[in-house]
């Protein structure tokens, strides 16, 4: 009985989807939507082109409308999930409500799992950046180095880090003005949109499933989009921002895979920064701006991707009061800022453990970026392993469990998720070295 008066007002927010903003939403239409787009405006846009290279332009451009309309479905499913219950203010409060309390371990293993692969990640793009610009200094290398930049902004407020989140986004507005420039700038073949280079209109279908996970990646926000739902000033304009939203990152995707794909073929790099960087003939000087820019965004977004981790990580080990259910992407407690309970004895050594807690998590991330120096092995299984889950199953199962039935739809979503997430998760790990 309650599931089906649950669904029944579910149901009825087909086109409103938060009726009320509990306390008051701040950010209007336009400020909601630049918000979104910049969530979903990642680094995996650098991957794309080799997506576009191993799918083929007719699989490329199917699997990213398919992607993107079906991740623009599952978040609005959320919010009208949300709508059930003013209470309701976190992905894992979403799945409380679906699958009852057992699911929050589940739920946050999840996004722990997620955080920690896109740390990987960022560690990843600094060293093979730089070891571009610097090719005489290891990747292997530059990531210690790394290590040494990043480690100290782990100790730092989150309101001195979270003026930095625009600096990723200009990094990657300055990747597509550069990738535009500079193939327009030469007609020699590779690098060039002039002077296309060779390319292949069907998939190359032993790697096709690689592309799953790639393209995928680029639409993993749906953790965030229950903040950006409860903080619009009108809510009832949601389904209308998340639609824009998704439809202008499905563009601006198809763009840059297609521009560096014909720039360089089906020769084209798992990150087309490195390809921008090694060929002949383009402005240097916009190249060298384009580099810093993508060293500059892993240094900025290191410390506000791995600081719920290390919340959740504390909060086990029992150093703060952060509850260990909540939600990693949520606002955590200022970890950094200890609170002496029994004395300066006590604080200081509270104090000693959690910065150890910190190396010894960011020491794993650099570690596991040297056993998988892949981008696109990363790339590949954030998309379709953790994507997968907490974009596509995780949404369509809350619906799913919140009905109380089955639909036609739904279960095709769920199967093609499922098999999607399977093989390109195998493929990522099973793919041989990218080229370069």
């Amino acid at each position: 009985m309650r599931q089906r008066r649950s669904w029944g007002l579910l149901k009825s927010q087909q086109e409103a989807p938060i009726l009320e903003a509990p306390g008051g939403g701040t950010s209007t239409f336009g400020q909601s939507l630049f918000n979104c787009i910049a969530i979903l405006l990642g680094i995996g846009v650098l991957s794309e082109s080799m997506a576009f290279a191993y799918a083929g332009w007719v699989g490329g451009f199917v699997l990213l409308v398919l992607y993107g309309i079906l991740t623009c479905y599952t978040a609005k499913i959320l919010v009208r999930i949300m709508a059930l219950d003013a209470r309701i203010m976190s992905y894992a409060d979403i799945a409380r409500v679906a699958f009852g309390p057992r699911s929050i371990w589940l739920t946050v293993s999840m996004f722990c799992l997620e955080l920690f692969t896109l740390s990987v990640i960022l560690v990843l793009l600094f060293s093979d950046t730089l070891h571009e610009l610097f090719p005489a200094i290891s990747s292997d290398l530059w990531k210690i180095i790394g290590l040494a930049f990043v480690l100290p902004t782990c100790f730092l407020p989150l309101n001195l880090l979270a003026f930095t989140s625009i600096l990723g986004i200009l990094s990657i507005v300055l990747l597509v003005a550069t990738v535009l420039i500079d193939g327009f700038s030469i007609r020699t073949t590779p690098g060039s949109l002039l002077n296309p280079a060779p390319t292949s209109l069907l998939p190359d279908w032993p790697r096709l499933p690689v592309a799953f996970g790639l393209l995928m990646s680029s639409f993993s926000g749906h953790t965030i989009i229950p903040s950006l739902a409860r903080d619009m000033r009108e809510p009832e304009r949601f389904d209308s921002m998340i639609t824009w939203a998704y439809a202008i990152a499905t563009v601006l995707y198809g763009v840059i895979a297609s521009a560096g794909y014909l720039m360089f073929g089906n020769a084209v790099s798992d990150e087309v920064s490195k390809d921008l960087v090694n060929t002949p003939g383009y402005p240097k000087w916009l190249n060298v701006v384009m580099a810093v820019g993508l060293v500059i965004n892993p240094l900025s977004k290191y410390a506000l991707c791995t600081r719920p981790l290390s919340t959740t990580i504390e909060s086990l080990l029992g150093l703060h009061d952060t509850p260990v259910g909540g939600d990693p992407h949520g606002h955590p407690a200022p970890s950094s800022e200890v609170k002496p309970t029994s004395g300066h004895r006590r604080l200081t050594r509270k104090t000693a453990y959690i910065v150890l807690s910190r190396l010894v998590l960011s020491l794993l991330i650099v570690l596991t970026a040297i056993l998988i120096p892949s981008f696109s092995i990363a790339m590949s299984f954030l998309g379709a392993f953790s994507a997968f889950l907490l974009c596509v199953i995780g949404p369509v199962c809350a619906k799913c469990a919140v009905e109380g039935r089955w639909k036609w739809y739904d279960v095709g979503i769920l199967v093609m998720g499922c098999l999607m997430a399977l093989t390109g998760t195998v493929a990522g790990f099973m793919q041989d070295d990218p080229p370069v």
